[in-house]
């Protein structure tokens, strides 16, 4: 019998290989199995199962036929590599028969395995006793399963799929988005002068300065050469700019994650290009001894 096919379809499957035959599994009703060992009816056999398949009602055939076959042993999926689980809460071991099936291809049904509490940690984690029911059609024995925490359905989890619309940068669709403009620069160079800036004061006199030629510095895109300090200009002016953020980054905020601290200037309403908050990020300098 194989692994990942139905106990019952690898049954009749088996029957049809060795028969020619065409049986469907609706064809039958199926005894419990018998445990063989060594001999069926005074005849020697190597097979371990013996059951009885019976005409069904609905079937074209009549009678009943006693089949021999070898049931699968649980304890040989230990050496399956990967043999492990992700589960959410399960609470016995029927919980998981979706997720053995997910992460490993085997087919139980219900009346497969008997259905046992299961212990698991704080975590999430332990081991499940996965015991053959003795009236499983294809499996014997017992094996020791390892759960960890996880596998939650996403349309289980996900009850309400009507979302509003994405939290996008307030600036109109024509301007440039201060938000945006410097996602990806990295000013982790000026980490020792970005520090020490306070935040919820305006950028003013040598600071005011001392960030324009950071933007010069690391900026290569349209405004490298345009970045200024003049109260009047309203396009790439820093003048006027708060610093409403300086210090570790936050989910909360429109920045790049890759970054451990950001410096964010609220840049003055008047200004056109670029609009809202500008965020320089940064991070601790390269420590060769930090390892």
């Amino acid at each position: 019998m194989s692994f990942q096919v139905a106990s019952k379809d690898d049954l009749v499957a088996l029957v049809n290989a060795k028969n020619s035959t065409t049986f469907t599994v609706a064809d039958f009703d199926y005894s419990n199995p018998r445990v063989v060992a060594g001999s069926w009816q005074e005849e020697l056999t190597d097979k371990n199962t013996a059951v009885r398949l019976l005409a069904s009602e609905a079937s074209a055939y009549q009678g009943n036929v006693v089949v021999l076959y070898d049931r699968l042993s649980l304890n040989a999926l230990a050496n399956i590599s990967g043999w492990r689980v992700a589960a959410d809460e399960p609470a016995t071991t029927h919980d998981l028969i979706d997720a053995i099936s997910i992460y490993t291809g085997i087919r139980f049904a219900p009346e497969d395995i008997e259905d046992v509490a299961i212990t698991l940690d704080e975590n999430g984690a332990g081991t499940a006793v996965i015991s053959a029911s003795p009236n499983s059609l294809g499996w014997i024995g017992n094996v020791n399963l390892p759960v960890v925490k996880g596998g939650a359905l996403l349309d289980e989890q996900v009850t309400q799929p009507m979302l509003q619309g994405l939290n996008y940068p307030s600036a109109s669709d024509a301007d440039t988005y201060a938000e945006i403009y410097t996602y990806g620069y990295d000013f982790t160079t000026y980490t020792d002068q970005l520090i020490d800036l306070v935040e919820g004061t305006e950028l003013v006199a040598d600071d005011l300065t001392m960030v324009r030629d950071m933007l010069a510095a690391v900026d290569i895109s349209s405004g490298k050469t345009l970045w200024n300090t003049d109260p009047e200009s309203t396009e790439w002016s820093l003048a006027g700019a708060q610093i409403v953020k300086n210090g570790l980054n936050s989910a909360s905020l429109p920045t790049n994650p890759n970054y451990k601290y950001v410096l964010g200037l609220q840049l003055r309403a008047d200004l056109t290009i670029p609009k809202g908050t500008l965020y320089l990020h940064y991070n601790d300098p390269f420590d060769p001894n930090d390892f």
